[in-house]
C-alpha cells in the first residue's frame, strides 16, 4: 500500500507542477506546457510536430491590416489544401478543429511558425484547457463584434488581466497584509468602474446571435389519430376478424336452418288443407 500512495503522490505531483519535456525547436512549442495540462498538451505537441514535417506552404498572400493568408497542403491527407488566415494575435484555418474541439490545428501552427510568432495567442487558448483553469473566467460572454481586430483586441486584453491578477495573487500568497491591500484594491476598483449590468440568458443570446422575430402564435384543433378506439370506424385486429367472420358463419348457418323449418312446416300445413278439400 505504501508503494501505490507514493506512487499516487509521485503522478499528482508530476500532473500538477511538472512541465513536459519538449522534442522541437520551435518556440511556440515551448511555450505551449506554460498553457496547457499535460494531456491537452501532448496533443498540441503533436500537431506542433505535424506542422514541421507535414505542411507544405504554397501560396503566401499579402499582409493585408496585419492579416496574412497561407495556402498549404498535408502529405498525409491526400494533398488537401487548407487556407490560414493569420495575425499576430489570431489564426483562423478552413479546417475547422479550434471551432469544434477547441484545440489550434497543425496548419494554424504551421502559418504562426512562418509568421514568426513565438507565443501561442492567448485569446486562443481556451479556459477548460488550461493550467489555470480553476482562476480563468469560465463563463464571460465578450458579445460580438463586426471589426475582426477588435475582438482580437479584447480578448487577447481580458487574458492577459486574468494572468496578472494571477500573478499578484501568487506574490502575495498567505500574508494578510497583502491580500488585505489586493482586496481593498479590487474592491475600490470595482466601484471606480461603476454598478454592473448582469445581462439575463435571453439577453446574452440576443446579443450574440441577435434578437428573435416574434410571430403570433396560433393554437389550432390537432388532427384525430386513426388508431384503434379513436375515430369514426376503428380498426380492427387480424383476432378480432377471425371472432367476426367465425360468429357470422354460425349466425347465417342458424338463419338457414330455421328458414327450411318454415318451409317444412308451410307445406305440411298445405297437405292437410288440399286433403279437407
Amino acid at each position: 500500500m505504501d508503494k501505490q500512495w507514493y506512487e499516487s503522490a509521485r503522478l499528482t505531483e508530476e500532473g500538477r507542477f511538472a512541465i513536459p519535456s519538449t522534442i522541437s525547436t520551435v518556440f511556440l512549442e515551448a511555450d505551449a506546457p506554460q498553457l496547457y495540462t499535460r494531456p491537452i498538451f501532448y496533443k498540441v505537441q503533436e500537431e506542433i510536430l505535424a506542422c514541421c514535417y507535414d505542411m507544405r506552404i504554397t501560396d503566401i498572400g499579402p499582409l493585408i491590416d496585419g492579416i496574412k493568408t497561407y495556402q498549404m497542403k498535408d502529405v498525409k491527407m491526400n494533398d488537401k489544401w487548407f487556407e490560414v488566415k493569420i495575425s499576430q494575435y489570431h489564426a483562423e484555418c478552413s479546417c475547422k478543429k479550434f471551432v469544434m474541439c477547441g484545440i489550434l490545428c497543425r496548419h494554424a501552427f504551421c502559418a504562426l511558425n512562418q509568421f514568426e510568432v513565438v507565443k501561442i495567442p492567448r485569446n486562443l487558448v481556451l479556459n477548460r484547457w488550461s493550467r489555470i483553469a480553476e482562476h480563468a473566467p469560465s463563463s464571460k460572454f465578450l458579445g460580438v463584434f463586426d471589426d475582426f481586430g477588435k475582438v482580437d483586441n479584447v480578448s487577447l486584453k481580458v487574458t492577459n488581466i486574468w494572468f496578472n491578477f494571477q500573478k499578484t495573487m501568487n506574490k502575495a500568497g498567505v500574508d494578510i497584509d497583502k491580500l488585505s491591500h489586493v482586496e481593498k484594491t479590487v474592491k475600490q476598483l470595482g466601484s471606480d468602474l461603476g454598478d454592473d449590468s448582469v445581462l439575463t440568458k435571453k439577453a446574452q443570446l440576443q446579443e450574440m446571435m441577435g434578437p428573435q422575430p416574434t410571430e403570433e402564435i396560433v393554437i389550432r384543433a390537432p388532427n384525430q389519430c386513426k388508431k384503434k378506439g379513436l375515430g369514426l370506424k376503428r380498426f380492427f385486429s387480424h383476432r378480432e376478424k377471425a371472432i367476426m367472420e367465425l360468429n357470422n358463419r354460425g349466425s347465417k348457418k342458424v338463419a338457414t336452418a330455421e328458414v327450411t323449418t318454415i318451409k317444412v312446416a308451410t307445406a305440411e300445413v298445405e297437405i292437410e288443407l288440399a286433403d279437407e278439400d
